[in-house]
């Protein structure tokens, strides 16, 4: 899935830095390639090396992206190795998105009416020819689905097959909602074990031989690199590429067209080496922060695959029989093991963990050491069936794989959910669902139990102390507040975010002041955004930022109104600011300062900076000329300090202190 907001002009400069990188791969290629296509010692093949379907499944809010992807696919260098056909749908009359956005027929460029177009991509800047045009289909419909990839291999045909699904991911969920150029509120969606059905029937009626696979299965969506979803395809595909991320940038398509076409002779598996470098180049040379520190894409081998879903049948089936296995270590290890930060309050995307990271931390509890050996196996394994993975450097440094694994920690893990999970291919060969059942019955009722004292050894310097006294305690979070005449209390900031284990002391030493975001509006007056969080340790959110800012201090903006939200700030050392990351129940945006030429908003700002109490605004632009700058502010009178202290089983407890500064 990509965002909305990305413009055609985005999408070319993306192409520049694929294409460049392609160059690159190419010139290193020069003694596996067979030579340039059409040269007289090397002519056209009557039978392409490559035949690529594209199921452009755009009829919801992605029509312009979907445009935008065919147009990026044209820019390649398409020789007589490589067809690129593709299946379109749009949702006409733009009524699916903002109206007064114009989106274009690629093929005519006239606005976009109802129906399929079935496109051939010429390469070299030409427009996409238009082979053919059909009713309008629901492309939630496995049989249309099934059609169009056998006629696109009947009609052209090749020795080897891919097939790109461009469209809204769900990981195992499903894919796509189409619909129906905007007159269906509810929509079906493409489940998983539906289309790879679909491709297979497409391929036998193609005439391809039984038992045939395509060479390469590539997900241009969100949140499709999971092992539910890739278990599905492992017999389908010989090499699978996919987001585990909100993949909202560029596809980077035009680079791996142009090196199928120059080097059509490799391995598939070199080629999805190639296609994650093509990826990344365009990807990391973005305006986007969230590129750089969040992107998560992996290519994978799914002959290698099948050890995998071995050895993590072999650790469910441990885990359950185990008679010391704590659970709570269990538990401790999928509450630190962070879900796709791109969809970070996403109720489905919470039940989503990162295999490779979860599998490390498992591999460290005490309380079975068999389990634990059993998890560094299938951590191996992982590793062996992994080609190559673009990660971002927040997920590299916590130890991320691209590859997602169903986790419970959201509301959404009901019974309906656990049925639908149980039918999967996945958990009926592996038994993960037993697993987080096991977890759920585990999980303890009782609010984690902790003695906390507030303390001033010295003037101007508060100490907090946390002792936990359960089991299952995983962080302490304390904010400074200051209570109004009528008794409401007001937080002016967090103070203190840290991972703790049980039994054991920590401390933090609070200087009296809080941190606060100030910058000025359009009209020069003062304006501060809500307050921050300051992280002296590493939670498990944060993991990896220092890996990112390097030198610079990490700071933690919190919105506190109530709703699924969270947005985060980092600055540098003097208090500037390096870049923002949103979150939203919605999606997440990640903003450069120096990406911008205008104006930007932040967050609800505060009326007052002065240590009096703050209490909610509204949005103020903010111009790009005047960036906010982090304030300590200190705080003088009457105070309140909130502790909480939260557990592996989503529960907390506070106790609160007063403070006289």
């Amino acid at each position: 899935m990509n965002d909305p907001g990305t413009s055609n002009r985005r999408a070319r400069r993306g192409v520049g830095a694929g294409l460049a990188a392609a160059a690159l791969l190419v010139a290193g290629l020069a003694g596996v390639a067979r030579g340039a296509p059409g040269s007289a010692k090397n002519a056209p093949p009557a039978i392409a090396e490559w035949t690529i379907f594209v199921y452009g499944h755009g009829d919801n809010d992605l029509s312009a992206q979907l445009i935008d992807a065919i147009e990026e696919m044209g820019q390649a260098d398409l020789g007589t190795n490589v067809n690129v056909l593709v299946a379109a749908d749009y949702c006409a009359g733009n009524v699916c998105r903002d109206a007064s956005t114009q989106v274009l027929d690629p093929a005519r460029g006239k606005p976009i009416t109802a129906g399929t177009q079935y496109l051939r991509i010429q390469g070299g800047g030409k427009k996409p020819i238009l082979v053919a045009e059909a009713p309008e289909q629901n492309f939630d419909e496995p049989e249309v689905l099934r059609a169009w990839v056998a006629r696109t291999f009947r009609d052209y045909p090749a020795r080897r097959h891919a097939v790109f699904m461009n469209g809204h991911g769900g990981s195992w969920a499903g894919f796509g909602w189409d619909r129906q150029d905007g007159t269906l509120d509810v929509t079906r969606g493409l489940e998983i074990e539906e289309m790879a059905h679909a491709i297979r029937s497409g391929m036998r009626d193609a005439g391809l031989p039984e038992g045939s696979r395509l060479d390469l299965l590539v997900f241009d969506a969100c949140l499709m690199a999971g092992a539910e979803v890739l278990w599905q395809f492992r017999d389908l595909a010989r090499v699978i590429i996919a987001d585990a991320e909100v993949d909202a940038s560029e596809l980077g398509r035009a680079g791996i067209l142009t090196l199928l076409s120059a080097s059509p002779d490799v391995s598939t598996s070199h080629h999805a080496v190639m296609d994650l470098q093509s990826w990344e180049a365009t990807h990391v040379d973005t305006d986007r922060a969230s590129e750089r520190l969040l992107r998560a894409r992996g290519a994978f081998d799914m002959e290698r695959f099948a050890r995998f879903a071995g050895d993590m049948k072999a650790l469910a089936d441990l885990m359950l029989r185990s008679h010391t296995l704590s659970w709570t270590e269990v538990a401790r290890a999928h509450a630190l093991t962070s879900p796709p930060y791109g969809a970070w309050t996403l109720e489905f995307a919470s039940n989503f963990l990162d295999a490779g990271q979860f599998l490390g931390l498992l591999a460290t509890i005490r309380s079975d050491p068999e389990v634990a050996a059993a998890a560094t196996k299938a951590q191996q394994s992982l590793r062996d069936a992994t080609i190559r993975t673009s990660l971002g450097t927040l997920r590299a440094a916590a130890g991320q794989s691209a590859l997602q694994i169903a986790g419970n920690r959201g509301e959404s893990w009901d019974r309906a959910m656990q049925s639908r999970y149980s039918q999967l291919s996945w958990d009926r060969e592996v038994g993960w669902g037993r697993v987080l059942s096991a977890l759920d019955a585990a999980g303890e009722d009782d609010p984690p139990a902790f003695q906390a004292k507030v303390s001033s050894p010295k003037p101007g310097t508060t100490r907090i102390e946390v002792t936990p006294t359960s089991e299952g305690v995983v962080d302490v979070i304390a904010f400074v507040a200051r209570r109004d005449p009528d008794g409401n209390a007001y937080r002016l900031g967090g103070i203190w975010n840290e991972q703790i284990a049980p039994g054991k002391t920590t401390s933090y030493a609070w200087d009296g002041k809080v941190p606060v975001l100030v910058g000025k509006d359009g009209k020069g007056v003062p304006v501060s955004a809500e307050p921050l969080f300051l992280v002296p340790g590493q939670s498990a959110p944060l993991q990896g930022l220092p890996a990112y800012l390097k030198d610079r201090k990490g700071k933690y903006l919190t919105n506190d109104d109530g709703k699924p939200q969270e947005i985060r700030a980092f600055f540098d050392s003097s208090g500037s600011l390096q870049s923002i990351l949103v979150f939203t129940d919605e999606r997440s945006a990640a903003w450069d300062p120096e990406a911008f030429a205008d104006a930007w908003s932040l967050v609800p700002v505060l009326q007052s900076v002065d240590g009096r109490a703050v209490k909610p605004g509204k949005p103020v632009p903010l111009p790009a000329s005047s960036m906010p700058r982090l304030r300590m502010q200190p705080v003088t009178g009457d105070l309140v300090i909130e502790v909480i202290v939260r557990d592996v089983w989503g529960h907390a407890s506070e106790k609160t202190f007063p403070a006289r500064m």
